[in-house]
């Protein structure tokens, strides 16, 4: 018989997780390491000998070092960091060219339920036609943060710009905006409506193939084996490119329209089953022959922790699950348990056109949060006590109350959208009873 003291209908995770997406989470708490600075370049064509190339940074704000300044003109106190970035451009022969300075005062503001988790950032420059070798060194103020390098491809041969496509995912509301994916060449899974897009002199009547790439020990819930084929289209309209997501206090519009006439904007659209976690070739081509080839990954920034551990991504089912569908769920190698596992929350899905399941992320998210939030002295694993399981149904409360009524220590939790309000009891410290559900 299960220890539990609520049975929840998994529909609950989708209310809440629709609810409670906004939440402000600690990234560093929620996801492995991860590099934190991301890097794309575009190049676009500006005349016979030369090409426009711009950068877009996306800086994951966990990074930074942030300090409480004051707002003078609002007299309100916020989060405030300055990273910049130094880029040094070698040509192909090794040569210095250019040498380029970017930098930004970021603000979060202090106790809000959402705060900007991100910084963005662009940057171009006039280079002739070659290709290239960009070192980006990113600092907060003097401290250094980290290096990277990334090849610019901009010698531009007689048709095709380059062979780097640019990755931008299409606005929900607005059919002709896109915000261009800055993942370091590659593509973010929980991406929607992805297009890439090339300037050529004439790519009409070519054709594209997608194919996935098998490498060994790649672990991956999704099947790996992938093949799939569509058509290269012009673009009518130059699409309005917003770099910093819907938020209009962060966006930063770049046009992608060419001064070079002589080429167009040509577009292919990424099928949604092709965007799950794994390595790709794309492949387009030519009735003539002509081909061009790209590599790339859809990467899962921000898998939650509990899901690299099948053994403790099914523990953490039994919340869910009767015992006899956990069982089942918990018996297999690692391989097995994953299977199990999208199959459950594929039926649960809400987007059943896309590999990305949102419910599932979101539930395991909150069991990341459970397991460092509510951790104590006498439990190191928040996910497995009272606080931790209602978290992880419900989602984080809109409220927290700490009181005491009848000599006992009470911790109250509160949730407005739902109408629910949780009862806990402290008999000692680091110890929480679950009293009563209203």
């Amino acid at each position: 018989m299960k220890k539990i003291l609520i049975v929840l209908e998994v529909i609950l995770i989708f209310i809440s997780a629709n609810l409670f997406a906004q939440k402000s989470f600690s990234k560093g708490k929620l996801v492995k390491e991860r590099s934190g600075f991301f890097i794309e370049s575009i190049v676009k064509p500006y005349s016979k000998d030369s090409v426009d190339v711009t950068f877009l940074f996306r800086i994951d704000n966990s990074r930074l070092r942030f300090s409480q300044e004051l707002i003078t003109e609002s007299k309100q106190e916020v989060l405030v960091a300055y990273p910049n970035i130094e880029i040094e451009i070698k040509d192909s022969e090794g040569i210095i060219r250019k040498r380029l300075p970017w930098e930004q005062k970021s603000t979060m503001l202090i106790g809000a339920k959402t705060n900007n988790s991100l910084t963005f950032g662009v940057l171009s420059s006039r280079l002739k036609k070659d290709n290239y070798e960009a070192k980006f060194i990113l600092r907060d103020k003097t401290t250094f943060l980290q290096k990277k390098k990334i090849s610019i491809d901009a010698k531009v041969d007689d048709n095709i710009v380059s062979n780097i496509p640019i990755f931008a995912q299409q606005f929900e509301n607005s059919p002709n905006t896109y915000s261009p994916i800055i993942s370091n060449g590659n593509i973010q899974f929980e991406a929607k409506n992805v297009k890439a897009f090339f300037y050529a002199k004439n790519m009409d009547g070519w054709k594209f193939s997608i194919n996935s790439i098998e490498e060994k020990n790649y672990p991956t819930m999704w099947e790996k084996e992938l093949s799939l084929e569509g058509d290269v289209n012009y673009v009518n309209y130059p699409p309005d490119f917003i770099i910093g997501g819907e938020n209009k206090e962060n966006q930063i519009r770049y046009s992608i329209d060419s001064k070079e006439h002589d080429y167009k904007i040509y577009s292919l659209n990424i099928p949604a089953l092709s965007i799950r976690p794994q390595h790709y070739q794309l492949h387009c081509f030519s009735p003539a022959g002509d081909t061009i080839s790209y590599e790339y990954e859809v990467v899962w920034e921000t898998q939650p922790e509990s899901l690299y551990d099948m053994d403790y991504a099914t523990e953490i089912m039994y919340y869910i699950l009767d015992d006899d569908a956990y069982s089942k769920m918990n018996s297999g190698n690692d391989e097995d348990k994953m299977k199990k596992l999208l199959a459950y929350w594929k039926t649960q899905d809400n987007t059943p056109e896309t590999p990305y399941i949102e419910a599932m992320t979101e539930y395991f998210r909150r069991a990341d949060y459970s397991k460092n939030e509510y951790s104590t002295v006498r439990h190191k694993d928040g996910a497995y006590t009272p606080r931790g399981q209602i978290c992880i149904l419900y989602g984080i409360p809109d409220h927290i109350e700490d009181t005491i009524a009848d000599e006992k220590v009470l911790e109250i939790w509160k949730y407005d959208a739902l109408n629910m309000t949780f009862t806990f009891e402290v008999p000692k410290p680091g110890e929480y009873v679950l009293m009563k559900i209203d």
